[in-house]
């Protein structure tokens, strides 16, 4: 239950991608399916609500019933995060293989990116290219004086 992610419609600028840049972008990644998640928020709308046994077991341990966050100990989402990275993709999955396997017996949709997670993250990498051009332009002009 990994995502795979490869920037995309980055034109010109893809020549000037780096891992360091890839590396990002699973982060960034990353930090917007955890916050989404955290609204309760699955890839094709709201969270399914949470079975009523299960809701009632949670009640009992006084623990939100309302919104589905996959965050009753926190391992399976903080277990999430950058399993490789190369100058063209980045994986993003789980590190350990407990949470993963508690993921696969519940089958929730919440591995994937969004189609709007997808342009954030390809506005995200656009951006730190640019930023660095600029700084790389500046830092030429500067040693030219």
């Amino acid at each position: 239950m990994a995502i795979t992610v490869r920037v995309l419609n980055l034109g010109k600028l893809a020549q000037f991608v780096t891992k360091a840049d890839m590396l990002a972008a699973g982060e960034f990644a990353n930090r917007l399916q955890k916050e989404r998640i955290a609204r309760g928020g699955g890839t094709r709308g709201p969270m399914k609500p949470y079975d009523p046994e299960y809701a009632e077991e949670r009640h009992k341990e006084g623990l939100p019933t309302s919104t589905r966050t996959l965050r009753r100990t926190g391992k399976m989402l903080d277990s999430r995060g950058v399993t490789s990275a190369t100058d063209r993709r980045v994986t993003v999955g789980f590190r350990s293989p407990e949470p993963y396997f508690y993921a696969q017996q519940k089958a929730t949709p919440f591995v994937k990116t969004t189609k709007e997670e997808r342009k954030r993250i390809t506005e995200f990498v656009k951006q730190r290219i640019k930023d660095r051009l600029k700084k790389t332009l500046a830092d030429a002009r500067a040693e030219k004086r």
